[in-house]
């Protein structure tokens, strides 16, 4: 067996077996916690992306409380 055909396999088996453990996922429902607070009340995530908006997820106070999690909803 060649080494590029032994990578192929352990790629193959790699990802099958990420495929079987997140398996399950697909039957979760969805948890809605958090995003009218962050996402559809959020009048800075409304706007769009602005430099204002860059400017506050980056900011050392934002990121310390929230992170960047703002950035990519």
């Amino acid at each position: 067996m060649s080494i590029d055909r032994k990578e192929q396999l352990i790629s193959l088996v790699l990802s099958l077996l990420v495929l079987a453990c997140y398996r399950p996922v697909r039957d979760y429902g969805f948890v809605n916690f958090d995003d009218p607070l962050y996402v559809t009340e959020n009048m800075r995530v409304q706007a769009g992306l602005t430099l204002e908006g860059l400017s506050l997820a980056s900011a050392r106070e934002e990121r310390r409380e929230k992170g960047l999690d703002r950035g990519t909803h």
